[in-house]
C-alpha cells in the first residue's frame, strides 16, 4: 500500500500514526504557474524552470523531489492500493486531479480526508490533525470508483485547458470522493476578473487595504481565515498583495 501526502508537513503524524504501508509525498504547486506541454517529462522540465525564476535550485529539486513521485505512479503494478491523503482547497485539489490523472487503469486508489478538529479553522486540513486523528481518517477512507478516478482526470483537463464551462459542470458532480467540489470548482472559476476588471483574489487583497490592514501578515491571515477555501501560501497571495500595496 502506499500513501501519497498533500506535502511535508503531514508526513512526521503520518509516520507516528504507525499505518501500513509507506508514503511518497507532492511536492507541487499546480495551482500557480505555466502547465500546457506536449506530454509529461516535458511538462516537468516546464515547471521546474518557472519554479527556478524564484528558487534557483529548484531545477535540480525538481528532479530529485518532485518528479519521481509522478514517475511512480505512472509506472504503479495492477491493483497497487493507493491513498490519497488531500485536503479539500482548490490547491491540494488540483494537484489531487493530476496525481489522479497519471494512474494505471488498475491502480485501488482511496481518499483520506482531514478529521474536523473543533474550534479550528475548517480549512485547516491535516495541519490540525493529531496522529491519532490520522489512524481515524484511515479507517474512514473512501474507496474511489473509476468513475470518481475518471472524474479527477476530467477536473485536470478542464483545468489545464482553462476550459471553464467543462469545469462548472464537473463542479455539480455528486461523489464522496470529492468532498466542497462546487464551492472548490467555483473559486477556481472566480480567480477571473469580474466587471470591476478584479478577480475574487485581488478584491479581497484590495479591501483589507482599504479597510486599514496594512502588513502582509495581517492581509494573509484574513486570507486563510475567510478564504480558506483556496489553501494558498504566501507564494501565491504576496504578488497580489504587493502589486495592490504598491499603488494604496
Amino acid at each position: 500500500m502506499i500513501h501519497v501526502l498533500n506535502g511535508d508537513a503531514i508526513q512526521t503524524a503520518w509516520t507516528e500514526a504507525r499505518l501500513p504501508g509507506h508514503a511518497l509525498i507532492c511536492r507541487e504547486c499546480l495551482v500557480d504557474g505555466p502547465l500546457v506541454a506536449v506530454d509529461e517529462p516535458a511538462r516537468w522540465k516546464l515547471r521546474a524552470a518557472w519554479l527556478g525564476n524564484a528558487f534557483p535550485k529548484a531545477p535540480i529539486l525538481y528532479q530529485r523531489d518532485v518528479q519521481p513521485l509522478f514517475q511512480q505512479l505512472m509506472g504503479l503494478p495492477p491493483a497497487e492500493e493507493v491513498v490519497f491523503w488531500f485536503e479539500n482547497d482548490l490547491f491540494c485539489q488540483v494537484n489531487f486531479w493530476y496525481l489522479l490523472s497519471l494512474l494505471p487503469a488498475e491502480t485501488r486508489a482511496f481518499r483520506a480526508f482531514p478529521v474536523e478538529v473543533k474550534g479550528t479553522n475548517p480549512w485547516g486540513g491535516f495541519g490540525t490533525n493529531s496522529p491519532a486523528d490520522l489512524q481515524t481518517a484511515f479507517s474512514g477512507r473512501v474507496a474511489m470508483s473509476p468513475e470518481d478516478v475518471q472524474l479527477g482526470t476530467a477536473l485536470w483537463n478542464a483545468f489545464l485547458e482553462d476550459d471553464r464551462e467543462s469545469l462548472a459542470q464537473l463542479g455539480n458532480t455528486s461523489s464522496k470522493a470529492f468532498q466542497q467540489l462546487p464551492a472548490v470548482v467555483q473559486a477556481q472559476l472566480d480567480r477571473q476578473p469580474d466587471a470591476s476588471g478584479l478577480n475574487r483574489i485581488e478584491r479581497f487583497v484590495l479591501a483589507q487595504l482599504q479597510a486599514g490592514t496594512s502588513s502582509f501578515q495581517e492581509v494573509f491571515r484574513a486570507f486563510c481565515e475567510q478564504e480558506g477555501i483556496y489553501g494558498f501560501g504566501d507564494t501565491q497571495l504576496e504578488p497580489v498583495y504587493q502589486r495592490f500595496a504598491k499603488s494604496a
